[in-house]
């Protein structure tokens, strides 16, 4: 009798979950902290603490996006597709890593960003931060409910798995 190979129900480690997990909740609180209703309303103290943690939150993000993008493209293309909600998931990331590093040139010297281009990059790395908490609180429920699966529905191939 032949032994079946077992494939492989996830892609990533559960090292990589948990330091994807903290970076993202780091990154979104302390990104929320600079609002400015969170200094009107005192709901955090204005000592620049926030744009630290954000930048460090931030840095783990893009290596922790480097990385995936690296191993699901050499190991994971041919078993796992992208869900809906993860294609949707990968284009808020993009939209904020892309609109995060022009707002990180801006404050560079000799690069200026202003008028219109500084408000529409702005207000689409806002939007795409605001849009991407209530889709990771699905998630989340999901998973804790215990019905990962349920976005499985969202596959294109059948004999590929859903990231």
């Amino acid at each position: 009798m032949m032994r079946s190979q077992r494939t492989p129900t996830r892609l990533f480690s559960g090292t990589f979950c948990a330091l994807w997990t903290i970076a993202l909740l780091t990154a979104t609180l302390s990104g929320l902290a600079h609002l400015p209703v969170a200094v009107r309303y005192s709901l955090i103290n204005i000592d620049n603490q926030a744009t630290v943690w954000h930048y460090y939150a931030v840095a783990l993000l893009l290596m922790l996006e480097t990385y995936a993008v690296i191993i699901w493209w050499v190991q994971g293309r041919g078993m796992f597709s992208f869900t809906r909600c993860g294609a949707i998931r990968t284009a808020l990331l993009a939209t904020l890593s892309v609109t995060g590093l022009i707002l990180m040139l801006h404050n560079l010297p000799d690069v200026a960003v202003f008028g219109r281009a500084y408000t529409t990059v702005k207000l689409c790395h806002l939007f795409s931060g605001l849009l991407l908490v209530p889709i990771l609180l699905v998630q989340c429920c999901l998973w804790l409910a215990g019905k990962p699966s349920a976005l499985k529905i969202c596959a294109s191939k059948k004999n590929r798995s859903s990231l």
